[in-house]
């Protein structure tokens, strides 16, 4: 540059006023000193705080911040010469409300002392309360997924595990890490057909990264303890208000209990089916019975033995019924009356011998009559 272009550049400056740019520039602005004494304060700055220049400026600086903690802290650093960027505090304004802020500060030395710092105010109260506003709504979503009887956990778009509720942990049988497990809550996964699941394969893999819910496909899911659990996902990706997915929730409905119950249904329907519980003519009937939750007592039939002979049994149906009181199976009670059976046709036969000899004596009396009656002399 030279010494024209040098001249003409300090002209500029000289022309600039820099005392109105500060004074009047849109950024809070203020000037402690090396004590902590505030020594300027532009229009922005009292305008935020609301205070006249007069009950501000000649004020220390502690006197506007609620929290002494964080004002001396930054005291302590500037007068380290550190740079203080966005640093979170709070300051009192005229009227005793709070106000969020964040503060860009540096320090100004001379011979090695300290004189003054710039400070920088940007009001951020209304990022605060919106920050504060989404923190509280997600602490309402957490107390409600916490208090459902139903595995639930959420991931970031990457698919580490960002929050999971208490009947997840329960149903995984583990304490997810968060921020650290991928995928998917469980311990190990399998196929309904027993067939290893990688979590980066599974349904909740698929539905970040081919961001789309995927549903109707079951999976194992193995404890820790080596005990295992049938489940259906539900993963979901969550997107933001420019349609951007940042996430996914994914619920897992345990299948146990609905397990156990089409068990205990194909039980009930198989009472009559089974290859030693035939009872020939009565199927029907007797499951519509049981259907309508009718205890069945001292039902006489025909039980085929595995050697393939028939014995006479007596059977005792009763329904069982789930925790809302659906019939889910029966319970049955079998006994074997071969022996009853046997000892009331020894006593039918012993009946029938007694009245048969019981009506000898008679006939031979009747006999005898008649042939002294034939031997007289007529």
């Amino acid at each position: 540059m030279g010494l024209k272009e040098k001249k003409s550049s300090r002209t500029r400056r000289a022309d600039f006023d820099f005392q109105d740019f500060f004074d009047n520039g849109g950024m809070a602005l203020h000037v402690v000193g090396a004590d902590g004494t505030i020594l300027y304060a532009n229009k922005a700055e009292l305008e935020l705080l609301g205070y006249p220049q007069d009950q501000y400026v000649g004020r220390h600086i502690s006197d506007f911040y609620p929290d002494r903690n964080a004002i001396d802290d930054m005291l302590v650093r500037l007068g380290k010469g550190e740079k203080l960027n966005k640093y979170p505090a709070q300051l009192r304004t005229c009227q005793g409300s709070i106000k969020h802020v964040e503060i860009t500060s540096s320090a100004r030395f001379r011979d090695g002392k300290l004189t003054n710092t710039r400070c920088f105010t940007a009001d951020v109260t209304d990022l605060y309360q919106a920050r504060h506003e989404i923190s509280r709504r997600e602490d309402q979503f957490h107390q409600i997924f916490d208090s459902l009887p139903v595995a639930i956990y959420t991931t970031d778009r990457h698919g580490k595990i960002s929050y999971y509720n208490r009947a997840a942990a329960e149903l995984a049988g583990r304490e997810p890490e968060i921020g650290k497990d991928e995928w998917c809550v469980t311990f190990r996964l399998f196929t309904p057909d027993g067939k290893p699941l990688p979590h980066d394969e599974c349904p909740m893999a698929i539905a970040l990264k081919e961001n789309r819910p995927v549903r109707n496909q079951e999976a194992v899911g193995q404890r820790p303890d080596g005990s295992f659990f049938r489940f259906l996902p539900y993963p979901t990706p969550i997107r933001d208000e420019n349609g951007q997915l940042v996430g996914a929730v994914n619920m897992l409905f345990d299948l146990t209990d609905r397990q156990r119950a089409d068990e205990a249904r194909q039980h009930l329907s198989a009472i009559v089916e089974s290859s030693f519980d035939a009872i020939v003519g009565e199927e029907e009937r007797i499951l519509e019975r049981i259907r309508a939750g009718e205890r069945i007592e001292s039902y006489e039939t025909i039980r085929r033995r595995k050697d393939g002979r028939l014995v006479p049994v007596s059977l005792t149906i009763s329904p069982i019924r789930d925790a809302t009181g659906q019939v889910v199976g029966a319970s049955k009670i079998a006994r074997d009356t071969s022996t009853a059976k046997e000892s009331e046709q020894r006593i039918r036969t012993l009946m029938r011998e007694v009245n048969h000899r019981g009506k000898k004596p008679v006939r031979y009396h009747n006999d005898t009559r008649n042939q002294q009656t034939d031997q007289k002399p007529r």
